[in-house]
């Protein structure tokens, strides 16, 4: 049975779970914001399972808005789709990663990462398709040095933890 730490009417119930080993309390001392996190293994496969679908949704959406609206021919869509696609995957690879070693640093820098060969693919595609009216190949460099600096200050904001990768 768990340990009642006082407090709110859900600290009973709380303390039951980390009793459990369901939750764990890494306070404020070990991450940014001091909230509880959950810390619940979970599998590669359940971890793709559950964005896989949502990824492929919204690349087909995307693709219907693209070729109805801007009349974007399905061989040209090719591409960027599988290339959005293969990003996407990747990201969900390292992600797995960065949460099974529990690093919020490495997951600040994967997503920096992201956001950078993101931006650069829909800043590539949408002037070469006339979406960006006004947005020249020129303007990737600043996105990209804003990007950079973002995620390198974000990175030593940041914490490290204290433990190594968990079993």
């Amino acid at each position: 049975m768990g340990v009642y730490r006082g407090g709110r009417s859900g600290s009973r119930i709380f303390s039951r779970r980390v009793a459990a080993g369901g939750y764990r309390d890494r306070g404020a001392a070990n991450n940014l914001w001091g909230r509880l996190e959950t810390v619940k293994p979970v599998s590669a496969m359940r971890w793709f399972s559950v964005g896989t679908p949502f990824l492929v949704g919204s690349i087909i959406i995307l693709d219907l808005v693209l070729h109805y609206a801007k009349q974007v021919a399905w061989p040209i869509l090719v591409l960027p789709s599988f290339a959005v696609g293969v990003i996407q995957i990747a990201m969900f690879a390292a992600m797995y990663l960065a949460r099974k070693r529990e690093s919020h640093r490495m997951a600040a820098g994967i997503s920096g990462i992201y956001c950078l060969v993101v931006g650069m693919v829909v800043i590539h595609y949408g002037t070469s398709w006339g979406l960006l009216i006004g947005f020249g190949r020129l303007n990737i460099w600043p996105f990209a040095i804003t990007v950079i600096l973002s995620t390198i200050a974000l990175m030593f904001l940041i914490k490290p933890s204290r433990k190594g990768p968990s079993p």
